[in-house]
């Protein structure tokens, strides 16, 4: 048979092993083969109080970027998981934050509930101002005093004190940190106004601590600033220019879970500063406090920015500043365990 004819039937043979492989997968091979490297997560969001499902709640899985949103029977689905174990959240109107750990494995459903807190009742709000409270059934306290002119229209405000049961978990793992949810979240003010919120222990009156605002996008804690302990040092206050959650914690905290020494809280300090693109040189900082710092001070900031900052920062700019960081601490880790240095 000439070559130029034997060309199209070896074309012909090759289409038709393609299509045979189609139709196999459409028989169950090509879907075996999916299972075996991701899962499903199917789940129901639903109110704490009265177990009512919510509709177009926002539903995240970090550190992925998967989201998805609550059907009008509070039914979510997130596919193609990789295996592995995660923390899925959920945030809608009118409620507070909500979340379940979850195991997926390769080629199952797995099925989870996330119950919602309501938020508090709201109370319109003018352009004279106002102050708006709310205290949770087991103490915690917050507050927000909106000045004049912070808002132009009558706008629908509520304040809800989040304890620990209730509140998204600590930036730094605390298990009584407490919190409080400011609605419309988002809401832009004029003026700054004043936001208290449940500190996660009795602190000192007029201390400083440290502020978070939680991003349920990312369902991540982010730093926001600083608050002052208010007198009796159960609430601390800050100014703020936007609503959302908010949260503090002690530097204490901050310096016990990083590692010892003050130079933990300062590391911490500088890395949040970098992560705000705004001061490149800061990341010279970080390696001139790390450099005088004991290693195991050190050794403790570098797991916190790879395991915990580092997955939340999927842009290419933003890891290269933190990989940038975890060089840089790495060097002294080194030089520090070679002697010159301090630990």
């Amino acid at each position: 048979m000439p070559l130029h004819r034997s060309r199209p039937i070896v074309l012909a043979a090759a289409l038709a092993a393609a299509v045979a492989v189609l139709l196999l997968a459409g028989c169950g091979g090509g879907e075996e083969a999916v299972k075996s490297t991701t899962g499903t997560i199917y789940g129901v969001v639903r109110s704490a109080q009265t177990s009512a499902a919510v509709a177009d709640a926002g539903v995240v899985l970090p550190p992925t970027t998967k989201t998805a949103t609550s059907s009008s029977d509070g039914v979510f689905t997130l596919r193609d998981v990789r295996p592995g174990t995660y923390t899925v959240a959920a945030q809608a109107d009118g409620y507070t934050y909500g979340s379940t750990a979850v195991t997926v494995a390769a080629g199952v459903v797995s099925s989870v509930a996330i119950a919602l807190q309501p938020a508090a009742a709201p109370t319109p709000v003018g352009a004279a101002g106002a102050t708006v409270t709310d205290t949770a059934s087991s103490g915690e306290k917050a507050a927000c005093v909106i000045p004049a002119g912070a808002v132009s229209q009558e706008t629908d405000v509520s304040v809800t004190a989040l304890p620990a049961a209730q509140a998204p978990p600590s930036p730094n793992g605390d298990p009584d940190h407490a919190a409080a949810n400011f609605t419309p979240d988002g809401q832009q003010f004029a003026v700054a106004v004043t936001v208290t919120v449940p500190t996660p222990g009795a602190m000192t009156p007029g201390s400083s601590v440290s502020l978070y605002e939680w991003d349920p996008a990312s369902a991540a804690w982010s730093a926001a600033g600083s608050a002052t302990v208010d007198a009796g040092g159960e609430t601390a206050s800050a100014s703020v220019t936007h609503f959302c959650t908010y949260g503090v914690i002690d530097q204490v905290s901050v310096t016990s879970w990083s590692s010892v020494g003050i130079a933990a809280t300062q590391i911490h300090e500088v890395v949040v500063q970098t992560f705000q693109m705004t001061d490149p040189a800061t990341v010279n900082d970080t390696y001139a406090i790390a450099l005088a710092s004991e290693v195991s001070v050190v050794s403790g900031a570098i797991y916190w920015l790879r395991y915990s900052e580092r997955p939340r920062y999927p842009d290419d700019p933003e890891r290269g500043r933190i990989d940038e960081i975890l060089t840089l601490l790495e060097q002294a880790v080194a030089h520090n365990q070679g002697g010159g240095g301090g630990g």
